[in-house]
């Protein structure tokens, strides 16, 4: 319903013309990336402040997506083109992970599912979602690296050495008294 009185109330105003985009990428970064972030979200605050007067309608809190932010910036091309960024950006973030371990490509897909599956999120939530993926799949790909690292150190190859001579000799001595 949102979406078809957005429709209608658009025919007759001008387009935000990226407003909306500027803010949710706002949102989704962190205060430390973009320290003057601050500024962007207090012109704005929330979608409806900023689509809501430019269409002529009164502020109220309304079921946001990313076909209604691409609608009230740049109209029909925005509701196509919104939902296919949203779409492009999480495959280049699987794309970018594919060759990482088989644990980070399995996180990052099953949280890439996750979030697609959530159909009525504001184009923030998607943002930051691919925000979080990359954070996770970055620290899983650190986890990884240490725990390669320290099995490669020579004090652990020398236990796993010494624990496999060990168990050799348990299956020889086992196989003595069959």
């Amino acid at each position: 319903a949102y979406l078809a009185e957005l429709l209608q109330a658009g025919e007759k105003h001008e387009m935000v013309g990226g407003d909306l985009l500027v803010l949710n990428v706002a949102s989704a970064i962190p205060t430390v990336i973009w320290p003057g972030k601050w500024k962007v979200m207090s012109v704005g605050g929330s979608e409806e402040n900023i689509c809501h007067p430019a269409f002529g309608l009164p502020p109220w809190d309304a079921a946001n997506t990313t076909l209604t932010a691409g609608l009230c910036d740049f109209w029909w091309p925005g509701l196509v083109l919104y939902p296919l960024m949203v779409a492009a950006l999480y495959a280049l973030v699987n794309r970018v992970f594919r060759f990482m371990p088989l644990v980070v490509r399995t996180l990052v897909c099953f949280a890439t599912i996750e979030n697609l599956f959530m159909v009525e999120n504001a184009m923030n939530s998607y943002l930051v979602g691919i925000r979080n993926i990359t954070t996770l799949a970055a620290l899983a790909w650190g986890v990884i690296l240490v725990l390669q690292f320290i099995d490669k150190l020579p004090l652990v190859q020398h236990h796993r050495a010494q624990k496999a001579s060990h168990q050799q000799k348990l299956a020889e001595l086992r196989k003595s008294r069959v």
